[in-house]
């Protein structure tokens, strides 16, 4: 009995721990926002993944003003066997990336040792995103002028006459 109720306990703890090892494709891609902290990308993220997810949703899918006919016809090409739902896969990480855009965040490509600190991070455990957007913050955009500069004869340098 005791025998029984460890072996119980241990595939519970087994399952538990899968469970929480679980990654979904999102979560291994990360961007970038000015004065963005963990938290933003953690809550944009699953704005995102839930708008691309539910894209394949036929009903919403098709009528959805922004990506409707994206839907269909990715949902007629991708009946073809040769496809093996590829296509709507990339139709879902476009929508992906299109809703992060939107947000104001730039994908970005970490690597090497950022990368295995970043997938290491979780909303329990943000520091390392925080620390990482930080490093990699883009630079403000240059400000437009607010009036556009119209050049005159009178702002002209005179031109010198040559005899």
């Amino acid at each position: 009995m005791m025998l029984k109720m460890l072996a119980l306990a241990a595939a519970a703890a087994l399952m538990a721990a899968g469970a929480a090892q679980a990654r979904d494709v999102y979560d291994d891609i990360f961007f970038v926002r000015a004065h963005a902290s963990a938290a933003d990308l953690f809550q944009d993220r699953d704005a995102c993944r839930t708008a691309a997810t539910h894209m394949s949703d036929t009903d919403a899918a098709y009528s959805n003003p922004q990506y409707g006919a994206l839907s269909a016809m990715g949902s007629a090409l991708d009946e073809d066997s040769l496809h093996e739902g590829g296509l709507h896969k990339r139709l879902e990480r476009a929508v992906f990336d299109h809703c992060m855009k939107t947000k104001g965040w730039t994908l970005a490509e970490p690597a090497g040792e950022d990368l295995k600190q970043l997938l290491r991070a979780s909303p329990h455990r943000p520091q390392a995103i925080d620390a990482w957007l930080k490093t990699h913050e883009p630079a403000p955009e240059a400000a437009a002028p607010s009036e556009p500069v119209v050049k005159t004869a009178a702002s002209e340098p005179a031109a010198t006459a040559k005899n």
